[in-house]
């Protein structure tokens, strides 16, 4: 006889009665879980190092220089004369061996500006303008122009910066210069600055700020980091239940994140030169929030088309880091994170590539969120299609980690800051995901990036396990896609901490999932619609605990319109179970084995000992795999999955598997 046989009449003991809870028709596997291989159903592990990309051959740091050219701005009388006094400066002793010049804005043009003279240079690459902490440039309304290939430049207008740090922070306490955003000029070799005449004229010690990035080049390859230095953990300025509690003293751990992570262009990787953590008093040592509730989106307001190259934008980031730390004062650059316009995702801020490290991206609100800054000003132009998906995968790992929808609301408890929309204390409700204008005095990110921000939030919630995973669930439990209302409902149960097995659980036991299993029991075994009632009769029997809800296929097939199926004889019953079960029609042994078993056990007792076969249980189990995973079974995995289908029944399979890593990994692929 074959396996049906002998499983059969192996399993007829009080084994047989246990296992028929389990009983399920193959063919209604639609509206189960799959089952898979052992090994893909361990729980998931812990947080697994950081995937970037590191230099292949040259590690060594790239070292930039910064020269600083002190310039007087005197003070113009009404009478239109330059006032006599402070036409001579003085650097400031923080200046040390980097003063390249000191000038006085003395020449009046035709417009009433005074201008510098002309600063002959080494080449530069980029530029800004510094002045003590606390003083107010605005009224000079300061511009330069440079000198490349011969070619003088129009005048630039250098803006005042709107980032900074947070209170309390090392970079507040090490920040001794305000400062203009940045400007990209590669290539410079000369350098002129004007300012508007004003009757209190400049402040002393400002500054034009040139910043070589360094030559250096070196192939990536992906290697893994888990950030850098030890921590300091200090409570985020937030208020929010999403968060995740830091211990209170020690290293604190990466969050394994419910999103894919992507590649990472490493510090090493662009030619961070290291030892600029500890240029500033104070620094060198990482600070961390206890956890990430939202990110803030920037950009670097350089010109689109003044990087050429992933090389090029390498030395930009170089020359915003030096900046940063040796013109502004802070202990690192402060962006968490910088993408470039061919979708490369650099580390920014040192020990912060998994773990959430304070930065200096948005005074005020630095704590608790991560920055990630498009590199280009995108003010009438917009992000490459490439930046705007690397932003979003970047913002959906780190968010991910933490439980944070990027398209969702939170309220924020800012702690203030020198450029802020908002004084310290205030609560504000933002986005998850922000642009910086949304809480500084600002253009950034450029009216066309803040117009990207909706695709942004949406294309990183899409990345999120949560909504892929409650997205998998519903077409494969519930057979629809999942409503905003379930998005938001499970996504933010999952985030405290309810497992997918648990969501299993509470899916299958809805209205809508019972429904659905009995209509397609009815499809699957009789070939119709269930009679009027029969769907409502069925969900009460079930939620009653009369009737498992995977025997009522069993319940049909045991009915008198199934037997008539089979011409109304035994031996025709036999014959339809073995070919809805199994898959194959019943040998002559097997149909006289069965047949002769039904006058006296009933038609029940053998539809039974078909089911809960070793056969019946492998053919099933194979059906999962491939509805579900998407591949067949690979040997070991399917006697794994046949012997739990046997002897703990559906349920079992559902949340083991439902609960498994490789769902998880299929359901983000899928969604």
């Amino acid at each position: 006889m074959t396996g049906a046989h002998h499983s059969a009449t192996r399993a007829q003991g009080p084994a047989a009665r246990a296992l028929r809870g389990a009983l399920l028709v193959p063919l209604v596997a639609t509206f189960l879980v799959p089952a898979q291989s052992a090994s893909a159903a361990q729980p998931a592990s812990a947080a697994q190092p950081a995937t970037v990309v590191q230099p292949e051959a040259e590690t060594a740091p790239i070292e930039s220089a910064v020269d600083q050219i002190v310039v007087d701005v005197p003070a113009v009388e009404a009478s239109g004369d330059l006032s006599a006094e402070g036409t001579t400066p003085e650097p400031s002793p923080t200046t040390g061996d980097d003063v390249a010049a000191e000038v006085v804005a003395d020449e009046t043009t035709a417009d009433g500006l005074l201008e510098t003279p002309v600063v002959e240079t080494d080449e530069f690459a980029l530029l800004g303008v510094t002045w003590p902490d606390g003083d107010d440039v605005t009224a000079l309304a300061p511009e330069v122009r440079v000198r490349t290939d011969g070619e003088w430049s129009e005048w630039i207008a250098v803006e005042p910066a709107d980032d900074g740090p947070d209170a309390g922070t090392a970079d507040a306490a090490s920040s001794v210069r305000g400062g203009s955003e940045p400007v990209w000029v590669p290539g410079a070799d000369a350098v002129q600055a004007r300012f508007a005449a004003t009757e209190t004229g400049g402040p002393e010690d400002l500054r034009v700020e040139l910043v070589q990035p360094g030559e250096g080049t070196s192939e990536a390859s992906v290697t893994t980091s888990s950030g850098a230095g030890d921590a300091v953990v200090t409570t985020a300025g937030y208020r929010t239940g999403a968060a995740t509690t830091a211990a209170a003293s020690g290293a604190l751990l990466a969050a394994s994140s419910s999103a894919p992570q992507p590649s990472i262009v490493s510090r090493a990787g662009w030619g961070a030169d290291e030892s600029l953590r500890t240029y500033n008093a104070g620094c060198g040592t990482p600070e961390y929030s206890s956890g990430l509730v939202g990110a803030v989106v920037h950009h670097t307001a350089n010109d689109n088309s003044s990087y050429g190259s992933p090389e090029q934008a390498r030395a930009l980031l170089r020359s915003i880091y030096a900046y940063h730390v040796r013109s502004r004062g802070w202990c690192d650059i402060g962006y968490n994170f910088v993408v470039d316009r061919w979708g490369y995702i650099y580390e920014g801020r040192a020990g912060g590539i998994d773990r959430p490290v304070k930065g200096v991206h948005a005074g005020g609100f630095n704590t608790g969120t991560v920055g990630v800054s498009m590199l280009g000003e995108f003010t009438s132009v917009g992000p490459s299609n490439e930046q705007r998906d690397a932003v979003a995968r970047v913002i959906a790992w780190r968010l991910g980690a933490y439980g944070a929808a990027p398209q969702g609301r939170m309220q924020y408890h800012t702690l203030g800051g020198e450029n802020s929309r908002f004084p310290a204390g205030t609560t504000v409700d933002l986005p998850v995901v922000f642009g910086h204008r949304d809480t500084a005095f600002t253009a950034c990110p450029g009216n066309m990036g803040y117009a990207a921000l909706d695709g942004i939030r949406a294309r990183a919630q899409s990345l999120t396990s949560y909504t892929a995973l409650i997205q998998a669930l519903y077409t494969d439990l519930l057979g629809r896609g999942a409503d905003p209302s379930g998005l938001q409902t499970w996504g933010e149960q999952l985030a405290r901490g309810v497992s997918q097995s648990q969501l299993v659980a509470t899916l299958t036991w809805s209205d809508e999932y019972i429904d659905r299993r009995v209509v397609q029991a009815y499809q699957t075994v009789l070939g119709r619609a269930p009679e009027p009632g029969g769907a409502d009769h069925w969900r009460r029997v079930v939620r009653a605990g009369v009737v498992a809800l995977d025997d009522v296929p069993r319940y049909l097939m045991a009915s008198p319109e199934m037997y008539a199926k089979g011409g109304g004889t035994d031996r025709g019953f036999v014959n339809v179970m073995y070919e809805q079960v199994l898959g194959r029609p019943a040998g002559a042994p097997e149909q006289a084995y069965w047949a002769d078993q039904i006058p006296r056990a009933g038609r029940e007792v053998v539809l039974t000992g078909i089911w809960v076969s070793y056969e019946s249980a492998r053919r099933r189990a194979a059906v999962y795999y491939r509805t579900f995973l998407g591949r067949d079974p690979d040997p070991s995995g399917l006697e794994t999955w046949t012997m739990i289908l046997m002897g703990q029944g559906e349920s079992a399979v559902r949340t083991g598997i439902a609960g498994s890593q490789e769902y998880l990994d299929r359901a983000r692929s899928r969604f």
